[in-house]
């Protein structure tokens, strides 16, 4: 998520602001996403981006 956020910010994935985890709880994707019976799917709001995890891919929307 880092990586597709910085690519589109133009910013290395380590200097976005803010911090990613600050604004979603990486750690618990990752988890829910390493059990093969679960399809995990998540939104959220990242600057003027809507953030979209739909099983293993990780979509970009500008919002607004």
């Amino acid at each position: 998520m880092a990586r597709a956020l910085g690519t589109v910010s133009n910013v290395h994935p380590t200097k976005l602001r803010p911090v990613l985890y600050d604004v979603v709880d990486i750690d618990s994707l990752q988890r829910l996403a390493g059990h093969e019976e679960t399809s995990v799917y998540a939104a959220f709001n990242y600057g003027k981006y809507e953030v979209v995890v739909d099983g293993g891919e990780i979509r970009l929307y500008e919002s607004g």
